[in-house]
């Protein structure tokens, strides 16, 4: 007994972080029409301590990881990502120039600038209803994730 309720709780967290980390932008319109929910985007850089403390702590929180995968899609975006990322019918394109990606540009610019790590809740019709440019604790993400999670 034991060991099928480690196997299942094992199973149970692999799903959740394989939610967490298989959303990608070009899957979110096919997505949403089938189950509309509002999308989280965790835009992060691999060079960011904030960004790996949130992606190796706070991320990995059971209430957090529950919430974050009943009702959001869940995305992480590089902000220096090189491919091109299609999204909404348009394509966004890594910006040499400014060292970002394009999208990573409209969705976390903050008063005219990026910040890492930046948190943004889209609705499911992809407009921004939250932008938080630094680094939150499960408490406080855990507040945001459920005031927009009931709201419309």
């Amino acid at each position: 007994m034991k060991t099928f309720l480690v196997l299942l709780l094992v199973c149970c967290a692999s799903v959740v972080k394989a939610q967490q980390t298989n959303i990608r932008f070009n899957q979110l319109d096919s997505l949403q029409r089938i189950k509309p929910k509002k999308v989280f985007v965790f835009i992060h850089t691999n060079w960011c301590s904030y960004c790996k403390a949130m992606d190796e702590v706070v991320f990995k929180d059971k209430m957090v990881a529950k919430l974050l995968s009943e009702a959001y899609y869940f995305v992480r975006l590089d902000a220096e990502e090189k491919l091109p990322i299609t999204y909404q019918h348009q394509k966004f394109e890594y910006k040499a120039n400014k060292g970002f990606h394009e999208l990573a540009i409209a969705l976390g610019n903050h008063n005219g600038k990026l910040a890492f790590p930046t948190s943004c809740i889209l609705n499911n019709q992809n407009e921004i209803l939250f932008q938080h440019p630094a680094m939150m604790n499960a408490k406080e993400l855990l507040q945001v994730l459920g005031y927009f999670a009931v709201k419309n």
